[in-house]
């Protein structure tokens, strides 16, 4: 059997300046991210909305054949 990737996503569960919490999602990312670029884009989330990430999920899926 092979396995080949198709596509990742990146879900950002964040506590928004209003007290709310949020889900974010990201889709058509790299295979595998890594722990620095998902950091960097948590900044970048927080900076442009203020909200406060909690746990950042990455969800991949690949085809086996």
């Amino acid at each position: 059997m092979e396995k080949t990737w198709n596509k990742s996503k990146v879900t950002l569960e964040v506590h928004g300046f209003d007290g709310e919490d949020r889900k974010r999602n990201l889709s058509g990312v790299i295979a595998d991210p890594s722990n620095d670029q998902l950091a960097e884009l948590s900044n970048i989330i927080q900076g442009l909305t203020g909200d406060a990430t909690e746990v950042i999920r990455v969800t991949r899926e690949d085809e086996i054949k």
